[in-house]
């Protein structure tokens, strides 16, 4: 009975680890279309932006307001690209150097670009999961639950 349950329990390792892969390049796949939806209209702001000045240099008037307002949208654009940047990379096992903004695998401790040190992320402590958890993949379950939503392993029937 040994050899099935270790068999089982690497089949379910094998599919929790397929199914992690697979969410990650879902997660991916998603963050790279956002970036570029978000790129696309930090491009049209732009050329928005670029169309008024040359307007101001030829002598008309442009509404001032309006491009402050565009300017602001610059500045959100370029803060929401950055966080999905992060988030991207993080997905991919990178952060990017504070110094020079090199990606680096994480927990490299200094950049090979430039030799700046890398701060290393402090691991927040986490709280005891309430209710029962997913005996794979630590997902907390809904009680009774037999199956986890996360990666789908059967669980024992303590859950």
């Amino acid at each position: 009975m040994d050899f099935f349950e270790s068999l089982g329990n690497k089949v379910s390792e094998a599919g929790s680890s397929l199914s992690r892969r697979a969410r990650n390049y879902s997660d991916q796949s998603r963050i790279e279309a956002d970036m570029s939806m978000a790129q696309a209209e930090l491009d049209r702001t732009y050329n928005t932006l670029g169309r008024m000045f040359y307007d101001r240099l030829n002598g008309r008037e442009i509404p001032e307001e309006e491009a402050k307002a565009l300017a602001e949208r610059v500045d959100l654009i370029g803060k929401d690209l950055q966080e999905m940047h992060r988030q991207y990379n993080l997905i991919r096992g990178l952060v990017s150097c504070p110094k020079c903004g090199a990606d680096v695998p994480v927990g490299t401790a200094y950049c090979p670009a430039c030799g700046s040190p890398i701060p290393q992320a402090q691991p927040a402590p986490q709280a005891a999961p309430q209710g029962p958890v997913c005996i794979s993949c630590g997902q907390i379950l809904s009680p009774g639950a037999q199956f986890c939503p996360r990666c789908g392993t059967k669980q024992e029937a303590a859950n």
